[in-house]
């Protein structure tokens, strides 16, 4: 190789490390909150997991009577849960999709609906954010359609996985959510894949992040009707007037298509 084609390659692995460096540290920040955020969401999963066998061995036995901070009341609740709302009391569940990275905790901050958007579940910053729960939905009572929105990280975490049921195949043998709230162990069954978009507000089109419900019969059936109109497939699975729905929101990124968006639709079909 001739000297010049040799300091020709130096220079350009040169301006190739130059560049890596010279992002402002974005590039090596990009990583370093990557890991970041995948160890704050390991550990949370640890202490659940770790309640949880901690009360299988001892028979289930009586958590304290009471509540914690006044907020609510803990006798009956769930005990992987217990330890996590020891910790934060803004966690309002846990989201599960098997054979998928979606398995978090969902988080509802009163009066600040995007407080978790980029804060982990410690409340410290964390670009990924954590999965919460919109600010209009109450767990008590419970409102028709809870709706829970998340990132679509390119390294897979939070609601990436959501994109697998773009594909028929995936829907089908993956026909359930699992939404756990701090008392009762609850399975959805999906009605609906919308890939749809936030409309500009002079739009008069559908919005589907605008019905948490009203307690109308007529709403719901309209709700309803435009979500299978708009759905990606013909799940064969129908929603009736006092079935419980859970919305699951991420960003879309398709081309050509601003603000776009990925949302699953499904209906409580079990709570024990």
């Amino acid at each position: 190789m001739s000297f010049w084609r040799k300091a020709i390659i130096a220079v350009c692995v040169v301006v190739l490390l130059v560049g890596f460096f010279d992002f402002g540290g974005e590039t090596i920040d990009y990583f370093a909150q990557t890991f970041e955020n995948d160890s704050n969401a390991d550990a949370v999963r640890a202490i659940k997991e770790e309640a949880a066998a901690q009360a299988a061995g001892q028979g289930g036995a009586q958590l304290p009577q009471g509540p914690i901070d006044g907020r609510l009341p803990v006798a009956e609740m769930l005990p992987e849960y217990k330890a996590l709302y020891d910790l934060n009391p803004d966690i309002v569940g846990w989201l599960k999709v098997e054979d998928t990275r979606i398995d978090y905790p969902v988080m509802f901050h009163e009066g600040e609906g995007q407080y978790y958007l980029k804060r982990n579940f410690d409340g410290n910053y964390q670009f990924s954010g954590c999965l919460f729960l919109d600010e209009r939905n109450r767990m008590e009572p419970r409102s028709e359609n809870l709706i829970i929105y998340g990132h679509n990280m390119n390294n897979g975490s939070m609601f990436h996985d959501l994109s697998k049921f773009k594909g028929r195949k995936f829907l089908d043998e993956h026909p359930y959510i699992y939404f756990d709230t701090l008392y009762r162990r609850e399975t959805y069954q999906i009605i609906a894949v919308l890939q749809t978009r936030i409309p500009k507000s002079e739009e008069q089109t559908f919005r589907y992040y605008e019905f948490v419900g009203d307690g109308s019969e007529s709403s719901f059936k309209a709700y309803i009707e435009d979500v299978k109109k708009r759905s990606v497939f013909d799940t064969g699975v129908e929603a009736a007037f006092g079935d419980r729905l859970l919305t699951l929101s991420t960003c879309d990124y398709r081309k050509g298509v601003a603000e776009s968006r990925l949302v699953v639709i499904a209906k409580l079909i079990s709570s024990t």
